[in-house]
């Protein structure tokens, strides 16, 4: 069993990151991998319920944090031991949270970062095709799955909460699970009620899916960009300081409000933003957001709405918006600014 468990969790892949991901496939057809997958689930369910008991959000990283037996040096051998239980540990909890979804017992949460002012155009097209999925159409707050008309204020609160504190994770699931199947949180910058970390994203009840964009894409796309060269020196020198051209997912993602400081932000926040990345059910990348919505239909057993949202895609980087990067000297002024985000995005 606990070999099968490895091999899943090795070969399978829940970020769909258009070809970049660092995890292939070997058998593409998700089907047998989920069939094999639910097996070692349901061999390893009794003692999956010790680890949601004895695991925290602090456990992230635990395989690869302990010391060696003897020296400093750690072997490759033992490297590849914790990578494999550390994969293994979270494949399975993401198994059982795939399969909680598909039989009603947890709550489907999408997670985006957009830019002050902006469209949330990558969190409503996930709204649409994937909460309003067929025969779920009503089962989703109406604004974009994250208000409107259909909110409970009496029963689900007036004011947003999110993120949800560890402690009472596990009972506001349960009571908006009996009025949704989905709903979504979208940030500009660092949570109000504090890091995304303190959810219990590894809990049974709770489906995650993060929305990931390449920062360059993100802050050319905004709304009132122009062109880098048509920004005079003084007027360059505040978009940049702008907070939104800081490191922004890296912020929203990160354990506290410090984050960030350019490239020169402490490498902690880096490591402690892709610990978090790890817990999340799934990681869909804007660039391909249609492959990854099919994927994450055909894992969840569900038909896509389909919508009429037209996205803007970037497979290619540096390909980026050319029309707005006709200063190659200020796209790398800010590149380098960015250097953490995007370190983070392409992890």
């Amino acid at each position: 069993v606990r070999e099968t468990a490895a091999i899943v969790a090795l070969e399978t892949v829940r970020d769909v990151g258009c070809g970049r991901s660092k995890e292939k496939r070997t058998d593409r057809s998700m089907h047998w991998s989920f069939i094999l997958g639910r097996f070692v689930t349901l061999v390893c369910i009794f003692f999956l319920g010790g680890l949601s008991n004895t695991l925290t959000n602090t456990d992230v990283g635990y395989y690869a944090s302990q010391p060696a037996a003897s020296g400093d040096e750690i072997s490759a051998e033992i490297k590849l031991e914790r990578l494999i239980a550390k994969r293994q540990e979270f494949r399975m909890r993401h198994l059982l949270q795939i399969e909680n979804y598909r039989n009603g017992t947890a709550l489907m949460i999408g997670i985006s970062i957009t830019n002050y002012g902006a469209s949330d155009h990558e969190g409503t097209t996930l709204c649409e095709a994937i909460g309003k999925s067929v025969g779920n159409e009503k089962k989703v707050p109406e604004a974009a799955c994250k208000r409107g008309s259909n909110w409970d204020e009496a029963s689900l609160g007036k004011q947003r909460s999110d993120p949800w504190p560890r402690g009472r994770s596990r009972r506001t699931v349960t009571k908006v699970l009996g009025y949704f199947h989905m709903i979504a949180w979208e940030y500009h910058d660092f949570p109000v009620h504090g890091p995304l970390e303190k959810t219990h994203w590894t809990m049974p009840e709770i489906l995650s899916v993060v929305l990931m964009r390449h920062p360059m894409s993100r802050m050319l796309s905004a709304p009132g960009v122009r062109s880098l060269g048509d920004y005079d020196d003084g007027e360059w020198v505040k978009f940049l300081a702008m907070k939104r051209n800081d490191n922004l997912s890296l912020r929203t993602l990160a354990p506290d409000k410090r984050c960030c400081d350019g490239a020169d932000t402490p490498s902690h926040f880096l490591s402690s933003a892709k610990k978090l990345l790890e817990h999340f059910t799934y990681v869909l990348d804007a660039g391909c957001l249609e492959e990854g919505m099919e994927r994450l239909a055909e894992d969840l057993g569900i038909r896509i709405n389909p919508t009429g949202a037209k996205l803007r895609t970037y497979h290619d980087a540096d390909a980026l918006l050319e029309e707005e990067i006709n200063n190659p000297e200020r796209y790398r002024e800010l590149l380098q600014k960015n250097v953490p985000d995007i370190e983070l995005y392409e992890w």
